[in-house]
């Protein structure tokens, strides 16, 4: 299965394009968008535009996803949400965690004390797990090297170690980089980023290729 992840969109139509152009390129079996799609105003046409998308695409909530896109997303039969349960794609589960950053460096997710006890038996060593935050320590960094990253994400990737974690939020901190035995892989789209392909065959990953465009000089 080839997956192409991206992460804040924020409703920027240059973004969706760039998307757009990757998904006839690359031809992925799945697009996976870790939050941040929308702005809270008027999220219907960027919704509308990626629910015309010709792919299965897994959607998880972050910052400035409001709670009521949830229902309209349910109006596209492509796109499905994968909170707090497991999706299963081309034998390959899905497990997504839905969440919001209400100030900068404290998420609401990692105020929560009770979703671990349910996200946990949802993962295995060969799931992908889906959430707006990295992990603390983990491609987190912002300003003078100020980690801004969930805690509790952390341990739960410590504690279940899944194939794969997908994550967005801290643009400036785009990249892969292993977490124990997780890799985890931070698909913000900022300046230059267009995301990132990542390629699952027999519960491992067998390819990961960051794509970003020149840099205007």
């Amino acid at each position: 299965m080839l997956i192409y992840a991206v992460a804040d969109i924020h409703s920027q139509t240059h973004k969706i394009q760039t998307i757009e152009a990757n998904i006839l390129k690359y031809q992925p079996d799945l697009l996976i968008i870790a939050g941040d799609l929308t702005r809270y105003f008027n999220p219907l046409p960027t919704i509308e535009r990626i629910g015309a998308l010709a792919l299965p695409i897994l959607i998880i909530r972050g910052n400035t996803d409001a709670k009521r896109i949830e229902s309209i997303l349910t109006a596209f039969p492509n796109i499905s949400s994968p909170h707090l349960k497991k999706e299963i794609l081309e034998g390959v589960p899905f497990v997504g965690l839905n969440g919001t950053i209400p100030i900068p460096f404290r998420s609401q997710i990692n105020l929560l004390e009770r979703w671990p006890r349910f996200i946990d038996p949802l993962i295995g060593r060969n799931t992908v797990l889906i959430a707006h935050p990295p992990p603390r320590g983990t491609l987190d960094s912002v300003f003078f090297n100020l980690h801004a990253g969930c805690p509790k994400i952390r341990e739960v990737i410590l504690r279940r170690q899944p194939l794969l974690y997908i994550c967005g939020h801290i643009h400036e901190s785009a990249g892969t980089q292993y977490l124990g035995k997780t890799l985890v892989v931070n698909c913000s789209l900022g300046k230059t980023g267009e995301g990132v392909l990542i390629e699952v065959k027999n519960e491992s990953i067998s390819r990961v290729d960051i794509l970003s465009s020149p840099i205007n000089p």
